[in-house]
C-alpha cells in the first residue's frame, strides 16, 4: 500500500559534477532533491540537470516518478539494488565524490565516479539510508 507523502516535507538537495563530455561539453551539473516523511525515510526524489537534452531530461523526469511511487510503497532497497551501477551517459568523475558508510562494519567507502546518473542517485539514497536519514 502506497504512504501519501506529507503536504509539507523537508528534504536535501546535492549537486554533483560530472566529468563527461556530451554535445561538445565536458562538465554537466545536476541536481538530486530527496524528500523525506516525518519520519526522516524518503519518500521522493526529482533530478535537474542541465544541457542535457529534453528527451533524456524527460526520460529522467519519469524514471524519477516511477522510483519515488515504488520507494512509497516500500521499495527503497529495490531501487537501490537494481539501479546501482548501471552505466550509460553522463559517467564518469563526480564532485564533490559520494561518501557511503557501511552499517555493518561502519567503514566509509568514498565514490569519486560514477556509472550514471541511476548510480549517483542509488548511491545517494543508500547513503542516505543506512546513515539512518543524516550525512
Amino acid at each position: 500500500m502506497r504512504k501519501t507523502p506529507e503536504d509539507e516535507r523537508s528534504g536535501w538537495t546535492y549537486k554533483k559534477e560530472f566529468q563527461v563530455k556530451i554535445h561538445d561539453k565536458e562538465t554537466h551539473t545536476a541536481y538530486l532533491t530527496v524528500n523525506f516523511y516525518g519520519d526522516g525515510s524518503n519518500c521522493e526524489f526529482f533530478i535537474t540537470v542541465g544541457k542535457i537534452g529534453e528527451a533524456l531530461r524527460a526520460a529522467l523526469d519519469i524514471w524519477a516518478i516511477a522510483c519515488s511511487m515504488d520507494i512509497q510503497r516500500g521499495g527503497l532497497n529495490d531501487i537501490i539494488e537494481k539501479f546501482e551501477h548501471q552505466r550509460f551517459l553522463p559517467y564518469g568523475r563526480i564532485s564533490p565524490s559520494v561518501v557511503c558508510m557501511n552499517p555493518e562494519t561502519k567503514k566509509t567507502v568514498e565514490y569519486r565516479s560514477v556509472t550514471s546518473i541511476a548510480d549517483w542517485v542509488a548511491k545517494t539514497l543508500k547513503n542516505i539510508r543506512d546513515r539512518g536519514g543524516e550525512l
